[in-house]
């Protein structure tokens, strides 16, 4: 909880941001779809509200939200439906933070798989679970999308590093690239505070 409200925390004035968890309560803000079903996932829709963010997750951390079953690819198909209600000339990325554990989705690995290799976005993976097998899913999902990373965590103290390099690299996934019709010599450099 720490670390996801330090990533919240990081992003809350740069970002809308749409948070999913698993549910088999009826606490849900919205019934969710996928395709024509309603699937057991719990959604706050996008917002920059931190204190709304941090509530819908200390709720979703609570042991009265603990699910029996979990639903990993339903709630990344979820997720990227979501992200396309973000115009594609924003940034936009994916987090996925699970045990990479799927024990009752109703949608297939491959329908995943394409769906994530079509989207055109970054995701991030963070595999939280003492398993020394990674899901493969955890790692095939971002490998799948441009810069996608996947991240291994076995116990609560190594989330923290993990969610602070996830959030430098979020914040800072703005690359220049130039090339130059001649090869250069000399030196460049940018002494300014804007670049269009």
């Amino acid at each position: 909880l720490e670390s996801v409200n330090s990533l919240l925390n990081s992003l809350k004035d740069k970002s809308r941001i749409s948070i999913l968890t698993f549910t088999e309560n009826q606490y849900n803000r919205f019934k969710v779809k996928l395709g024509k079903k309603v699937v057991n996932i719990s959604l706050l829709d996008f917002t920059s509200d931190y204190n709304e963010l941090t509530k819908f997750v200390e709720r979703a951390y609570s042991t009265s939200s603990l699910t029996q079953r979990t639903y990993l690819i339903d709630e990344i198909l979820v997720g990227l439906q979501q992200l396309e209600k973000i115009p594609k000339n924003l940034l936009r990325v994916l987090v996925i933070f699970s045990d990479g554990k799927d024990l009752g989705s109703i949608s297939s690995k491959e329908q995943l798989l394409a769906k994530a290799a079509a989207a055109g976005i970054t995701i991030y993976g963070i595999d939280f679970s003492g398993n020394p097998r990674l899901n493969p899913l955890m790692y095939k999902v971002p490998a799948s999308t441009p810069q996608g990373k996947t991240f291994r965590a076995k116990k609560a103290t190594e989330l923290k590093p993990i969610f602070d390099k996830l959030t430098r690299e979020i914040i800072t996934e703005f690359q220049v690239t130039y090339h130059f019709p001649i090869p250069p010599t000399g030196d460049v450099a940018f002494n300014g505070d804007t670049l269009t």
